[in-house]
């Protein structure tokens, strides 16, 4: 794993007046010493306050970035910029680079009192498009960053069962005095968690009557599918995964809400990685998915095949035949291989020692049931989070296999820019640590429109109008949490 310079520095247990002075110290000491404004980062608990709620309105001025891991209970959100790398080709190259830069110029440490033992603390947040380079200027995706890293200015964390860690990032130079350092710091606190103690759950309507606008039709998407089964035949492809999007309009008077957008999915979808971006446009991608793209922490890698859709019921016996139905399913099981077996060959590459369920479950979730297949890792010391996500996007899941004949098709045939749609979105840490989940059952959002995506595996003996079935199923997630509010008179 990657280690910080300042990986070892204030992990330490000191009042807050004697924790912001020696940050302070310590931050315009290494500013002289590298003749350059350094990054400081002051870490300390504020609480019990759920991260999101606090920072949700945050969405409604047009910056931050949300991120709630459902199964791990990790919860991190965003606002503000300190530092942003955006580029539109080389994401991850440029990302590692951009990283191992700031960490050269960084100090951090516990603000007063703290957890020495707390070292993988995010960093940055972001998001990677699916194809390098921009859309057309008529694309909802015009004018977005196609690929987007953030050491935001102000951040709260929380993990399952510990206290709320709020981050406080500020720039020094070489010739600035630590009591002002110390004195700004102190403000910022004192600011910040009054704040927090005016923090409520964020609550708008339900857009039961947003209006569907155009869409991709039945007839188009099955000819689509018809396509790619000819492709099978003679081209060197064993899957390719579709997308198609679909508009929604908000009603007269109204504009679509992110921030209960997102509330709205951690409450339907709590298992999920929820998720916000926002690049300062009006203009909020959002979603729940539940695929995880890869997790690394303490060494170990944290992954999963998920591939292979059916629905579910709220009838146990139903459900359970479906669920059965989905184990025995060919076509299915045959998709879910294909996944798995990619993502262990690629892993290959990036850990000493990779373990693969010996046979799938089925996972249920409010609208779906996947086939699911734990795979995790001893991640080897040089390789970083990055490296295994370059590697691993696009998985077969949503991108095709093998990847590089299936992505090369779907430039050639696929008519849709999907943006930031199935592509990693997370956050990683100052030693290269963090989690990536890929961007399914989403949207971007205006005031005024909601584009959302959707896709499906395809493979040989795929039926086309189920794979249209299919992909309405998936639309429902984010169609039903779409959230409005009356616009101001």
């Amino acid at each position: 794993m990657l280690a910080s310079p300042a990986e070892a520095r204030n992990l330490r247990h000191e009042t807050p007046s004697e924790g912001a002075l020696s940050l302070a110290e310590e931050s315009t000491s290494l500013a002289r010493e590298l003749k350059s404004r350094v990054l400081l980062r002051a870490i300390f608990e504020i609480g019990s306050v759920d991260p999101i709620d606090a920072f949700a309105p945050a969405l409604r001025h047009n910056e931050g970035m949300l991120w709630s891991d459902g199964r791990t209970g990790t919860v991190v959100a965003a606002r503000g910029v300190k530092r942003q790398m955006r580029v539109s080709r080389q994401a991850t190259a440029s990302a590692a680079a951009f990283l191992d830069r700031e960490r050269r110029a960084l100090v951090q440490g516990w603000y007063g009192s703290g957890q020495p033992s707390l070292t993988e603390l995010p960093l940055a947040l972001g998001a990677f498009s699916f194809h390098d380079g921009q859309p057309e200027a008529s694309d909802p995706w015009s004018g977005w960053a196609t690929h987007s890293l953030t050491i935001p200015d102000q951040m709260l964390i929380r993990w399952a069962g510990t206290p709320t860690m709020a981050v406080l990032t500020m720039d020094v130079d070489p010739d600035d005095d630590p009591d002002s350092i110390a004195q700004q710091l102190a403000e910022r606190r004192a600011k910040m968690e009054l704040a927090m103690h005016n923090t409520s759950p964020y609550i708008a309507q339900h857009a039961n009557d947003a209006t569907r606008m155009h869409a991709e039709s039945r007839d188009s998407w099955c000819q689509r599918i018809e396509g790619v089964k000819r492709a099978f035949l003679s081209d060197a492809l064993e899957k390719v995964v579709l997308a198609r999007r679909t508009h929604f309009r908000a009603p007269e008077g109204h504009a679509f809400d992110a921030a209960a957008t997102v509330a709205r999915l951690r409450h339907d979808h709590p298992d999920a990685f929820v998720f916000a971006v926002t690049q300062g446009d009006n203009r909020w991608f959002v979603g729940a998915t539940p695929e995880l793209l890869a997790r690394v922490s303490s060494g170990r890698f944290d992954g999963h095949a998920l591939a292979g859709t059916i629905a579910n019921s709220d009838h146990p016996d139903e459900d359970r035949a479906l669920a059965d139905e989905l184990r025995t399913s060919v076509k299915n099981q045959h998709e879910h291989a294909v996944v798995t077996r990619a993502i262990e060959s690629t892993l290959q590459r990036h850990c000493d020692r990779v373990e693969v369920a010996d046979v799938p479950t089925v996972r249920r979730l409010t609208e779906l049931q996947h086939l699911e297949t734990s795979i995790r890792g001893r991640v080897r010391s040089e390789t970083a989070l990055l490296d295994i996500v370059a590697d691993l996007h696009p998985t077969p899941a949503v991108g095709g296999f093998p990847q590089l004949e299936a992505t090369r098709f779907l430039g050639d045939h696929e008519d849709l820019h999907r943006g930031y749609y199935a592509s990693p979105v997370g956050w990683i840490g100052v030693r290269g640590e963090g989690a990536f989940a890929v961007a399914l059952r989403c949207a971007l959002l205006s005031e005024h429109e909601a584009v959302a995506f959707v896709g499906a595996g395809i493979v040989p003996d795929s039926v086309p109008e189920a794979e249209w079935d299919e992909t309405e199923l998936k639309l429902r997630t984010i169609a039903q949490a779409l959230a409005i509010r009356r616009n101001a008179p």
